[in-house]
């Protein structure tokens, strides 16, 4: 039995050390199982490099040592990774799953899906100098609570939204000063500031961080402003 146990995982070593282009890999994998699912699986593999090539796809390679979730995955697996950074390991991967969406329905509904790691994604674009971000913001306006006015700003940024204005609400447990610090490193045209007052008399203070003027405006006043 011992023996018969160290075969077994002789053969498993070599399967998935088992990696190149289809016409490489084929001859070494039909060596290794007569198994009907193995084959089947082979020519499910065949299958997809037709597709691929029929697609024009060229940087792909077929590598038996990628293990991903058995207990969803029910066929092919694949891996993504960018070309001359292959150290930062896969930025992508998936498969096929039949059986998965059975955990949220009765129905049968097979499907093949892929997820993004996008915190190694970012740490590939940036390392490499592929993008220098803006530390502009896109918003018009920054909105400051004072207070427990949190809600009504949440309201009053919803609102202006719905104008097709751009803002953000600044919600962080910060200072006042160091919020209207984070704005102004931001670049942001104006910052609205909602204290206890504000929110009884539905006048808002403005301040346009360009020229430091602040004044007191209703919602349709800055509206106007910031269109």
């Amino acid at each position: 039995m011992k023996e018969i146990g160290c075969k077994n995982c002789e053969k498993l070593l070599n399967f998935v050390e088992i990696c190149g282009n289809f016409g490489e890999i084929m001859p070494k994998l039909e060596k290794l199982s007569k198994n009907e699912n193995f084959v089947q699986g082979l020519r499910e593999l065949e299958e997809i490099d037709g597709y691929l090539k029929n697609m024009n796809a060229k940087n792909y390679i077929f590598n038996m040592g990628i293990i991903r979730g058995h207990n969803y995955y029910t066929a092919c697996v694949f891996e993504v990774y960018f070309k001359n950074h292959r150290n930062f390991g896969a930025v992508g991967g998936g498969g096929r799953y039949d059986n998965l969406a059975s955990y949220f329905t009765d129905k049968t509904l097979p499907g093949v899906g892929m997820s993004i790691g996008m915190s190694r994604l970012f740490d590939v674009i940036m390392q490499n100098g592929l993008y220098t971000p803006s530390l502009k913001s896109k918003s018009k306006a920054s909105i400051i609570p004072l207070g427990q006015t949190l809600p009504h700003c949440l309201s009053l940024c919803s609102k202006l939204r719905a104008c097709d204005i751009a803002c953000e609400v600044l919600f962080e447990e910060k200072s006042f000063k160091s919020k209207l610090k984070d704005a102004n490193r931001s670049k942001v045209p104006f910052v609205i500031i909602v204290g206890d007052d504000e929110v009884k008399t539905k006048r808002y203070a403005i301040k346009d961080m360009q020229t430091g003027e602040q004044k007191s405006c209703t919602f349709e006043e800055i509206l106007n402003i910031l269109r």
